[in-house]
């Protein structure tokens, strides 16, 4: 898991100039940065916290994503961006207590389900 956060509009001259993206970003590269059912883990994990899911928009995975992702290895990498909406006020910087909570738990949790995951249950994306 490759984790960061990301502004809740896109900059200026950007690709999503003025459009408001997702609570979580997946960046997976179409799928293929690890095994589908790893993928789907997250996707209704956040949507269990009420959250949206926008795949690989703006955000496609990065290096560690591309470079260390190899499924057919055994070897599965997810970038996952989190809107600062969820846990700050954008505009003056500051901590939303009851949201970095929110999102300490959900990443914690992810984590936990994703240990729960079985061998088997990974196949190729």
């Amino acid at each position: 898991i490759c984790a960061h956060s990301m502004p809740t509009e896109g900059l200026r001259g950007g690709v999503d100039l003025q459009r408001v993206r997702g609570d979580l970003v997946p960046g997976t590269r179409s799928r293929t940065t690890a095994a589908g059912s790893l993928i789907d883990v997250a996707d209704a994990h956040a949507q269990s916290f009420g959250w949206t899911v926008v795949h690989d928009h703006p955000y496609r995975g990065g290096f560690s994503t591309w470079h260390y992702g190899v499924p057919a290895n055994k070897i599965h990498a997810i970038q996952l961006e989190l809107a600062r909406r969820l846990y700050m006020n954008e505009t003056s910087l500051s901590i939303r207590a009851n949201g970095f909570r929110l999102v300490r738990d959900f990443a914690r949790s992810l984590v936990a389900r994703f240990s729960k995951t079985q061998a088997s249950d990974l196949e190729n994306p």
